[in-house]
């Protein structure tokens, strides 16, 4: 991806994860892991950052059908979250390790297409700052699901 702010640069993201929910669909245990890497190269500048992210959720999730085939859930728990930050400049490096955790809530919708197949589109808001919401991380996703139901 190409960006000009703050000054112009290139950078690629990788995301990768997975989650395993155990229980009844009305009341269910998840669990949830991701990780990413981001690069940033600042060409002007001979300036590279890259972070390295891991993501541990862990909370409940409720699920409700609406018919056969059309569901609503929401979710709720805490998450761990540990960065890695590489600063590249000058053939210098700095390193900046941090970890913090915060709880989560959101919803989802979803359809299950057959038996074994789920699409579904949901919105988890992680609360770092109770005083300006704005200042929280909110995570989109649109995910496809295979498993037995």
């Amino acid at each position: 991806m190409y960006r000009d702010y703050p000054s112009i640069h290139t950078g690629t993201r990788t995301i990768f994860g997975a989650r395993v929910a155990i229980g009844e669909p009305i009341l269910s245990f998840e669990v949830e892991y991701t990780k990413g890497a981001d690069t940033a190269v600042f060409s002007a500048t001979t300036q590279t950052i890259k972070t390295d992210s891991e993501q541990m959720k862990a909370g409940i999730r409720s699920t409700y059908g609406l018919g056969s085939y059309v569901f609503v859930g929401a979710r709720v728990g805490g998450q761990l979250t540990r960065n890695t930050r590489t600063e590249t400049a000058g053939g210098t490096d700095t390193v900046t390790k941090t970890e913090k955790t915060a709880p989560y809530a959101g919803a989802n919708f979803g359809v299950h297409l057959g038996s074994y197949l789920t699409v579904s589109a949901g919105s988890i808001m992680i609360v770092t700052d109770t005083k300006d919401l704005s200042k929280n991380d909110v995570q989109n996703t649109i995910s496809v699901s295979i498993g037995i139901r």
